[in-house]
């Protein structure tokens, strides 16, 4: 493959990554606490149980950031701790009603963001570049299954 390719598609991803980080404006939560709850929910909705561990695995963050994050989550009302019924060791983190509404306000504010873009790019190309992304996508998933 040309390397100019692979330079530019990385240049690209990452100033798109770091646009979208600088201008992420939500109003309830920090951003990394935004994240934490989408990660929360992903887990959960995945039937996966969200532990400070997976958490701090899946965000880069320290598990002690990670449950500083969870303290002040907790604290709003936006999650609970409940301790495990098959492994009394473990503490699993959900979403509360609040956290869950929270959340969903500032997904709707960003898929409307999105919306705009993929307005202005056209319907046609729209679908050329989502399409490309899922191809995209799931040649990542096949190059990680045949890695592992």
């Amino acid at each position: 493959m040309d390397q100019t390719l692979v330079n530019r598609f990385y240049r690209l991803t990452e100033s798109i990554r770091k646009f979208a980080l600088s201008n992420f404006q939500a109003k309830s939560v920090s951003k990394s606490e935004y994240f934490i709850l989408l990660f929360i929910e992903f887990i959960n909705d995945s039937n996966q149980i969200a532990t400070t561990a997976m958490l701090s695995e899946r965000t880069d963050h320290s598990k002690p950031a990670v449950s500083q994050m969870i303290n002040v989550l907790e604290k709003k009302g936006y999650v609970i701790r409940e301790i495990c019924e098959n492994d009394r060791r473990q503490t699993r983190v959900l979403l509360t009603d609040l956290g869950r509404s929270v959340l969903a306000k500032e997904k709707c504010m960003f898929l409307k963001k999105i919306e705009s873009t993929l307005d202005r790019m056209g319907r046609e190309d729209s679908e050329v570049f989502i399409g490309l992304l899922e191809k995209y996508f799931e040649i990542i998933k096949d190059l990680h299954k045949e890695n592992t």
